[in-house]
Formats: C-alpha cells, sequence, structure tokens
C-alpha cells in the first residue's frame, strides 16, 4: 500500500486545500507512505511502514509578454533539505539484547573483533558522505574491527576489511587529523 500526498499547512497546523487562492502563500509538505511493508524472511508478516516527507515554499510569478501572453516562473525551497534522510532505532527487545550481548562479547580477552587496542567514551563517528551528520557514541577499536555504542541505534559493527580508510580528529578542528 502507498500513498502520496501534497498538502498546505497554515500557521494553525490546519490544512488548507492546494485550490484556495491562500494556498500559494502557505508552507505545503509532500509526504509518501508505504504501509504494511511484508517481511521477505518469512518471519514476522509484516515490518511497518515508512514515511518520507517534505516541507517546502513554492514561488510562482506569472510574467506578461510583450504580445500579451502570460507565462510563468517558478522556484522551489525545500524546507527539511538539512534534515537528516535517515533516522534508525532498536525498537524490539530482541534488537536490544543483541546490542548488550555484542558489548559484552568485546569486553572478554577475546572477542570475534580480536584483543581492545583503544576506547573512547565519548567519540563523534562521522562518514564520508555529506548526507550523514556526526554521530555520537563510544567507540571500541580492536584488532580486526570496531564497534560503535550509540545510545539510540545500539551496537555497530565494522570488521576491518570493510573500513577503507579511518582519520582521526583531535578536539574541536575538524582539519587536524590527531597523530
Amino acid at each position: 500500500n502507498l500513498s502520496f500526498l501534497i498538502q498546505a499547512v497554515n500557521n494553525r497546523g490546519r490544512i488548507v486545500s492546494l485550490e484556495s487562492h491562500i494556498s500559494k502563500f502557505l508552507i505545503k509538505t509532500a509526504s509518501m507512505t508505504v504501509y504494511d511493508i511484508p517481511d521477505l524472511t518469512g518471519g514476522k508478516g509484516t515490518l511497518g511502514s515508512i514515511v518520507f516527507a517534505e516541507s517546502f515554499l513554492e514561488s510562482k510569478l506569472f510574467l506578461k509578454e510583450n504580445d500579451g501572453t502570460v507565462s510563468t516562473d517558478s522556484s522551489y525551497l525545500i524546507l527539511t533539505a538539512t534534515v537528516p534522510r535517515y533516522v534508525s532505532w532498536m525498537v524490539e527487545d530482541a534488537e536490544v539484547k543483541l546490542s548488550e550481548e555484542a558489548q559484552q562479547i568485546v569486553k572478554a580477552e577475546e572477542s570475534f573483533l580480536g584483543p581492545l587496542l583503544a576506547s573512547g567514551d565519548s567519540t563523534y563517528l562521522c562518514s564520508g558522505s555529506s548526507v550523514a551528520r556526526p554521530e555520537e557514541g563510544k567507540l571500541l577499536i580492536l584488532s580486526e574491527g570496531i564497534l560503535f555504542i550509540h545510545p539510540r541505534s545500539g551496537s555497530m559493527t565494522i570488521p576491518k576489511n570493510h573500513v577503507a580508510a579511518l582519520r582521526y580528529y583531535d578536539g574541536n578542528s575538524p582539519g587536524v587529523v590527531a597523530v
């Protein structure tokens, strides 16, 4: 099941018809919802639903040409362009339990990621992607990979063969690589 909707919203949060002349001065939202996503692994039936939305302003000018014809020139400003495109969090007890187990395994002398080399209590993990924002958590560096513990998303393991390069930045300087 899929729905796509564009709506104009006034300053009180009430929906205004796009047919109304007032709507051209209002913020609009475009949203797409996918309902009842099936579990293709054959486990639970449905996984849930996903919603994606953008808020935007539309600017439209009507131009009268020398010959008397009217043309339009329009532009859009996407207000939610800087909002991260993904948010993930643990929602089931099994996910929380797996995250806790991963944290306990690396505390053992030998784990699937090897012995602990270094850890940081408060670190920011940054991706090379411009759409991903830095995420704060605890970073454990082991001989065979990395474990990043995020307070909302849980534990994420990255085997060393999946890492092309690492850069460590010192303090508040995004330009000085720590040695």
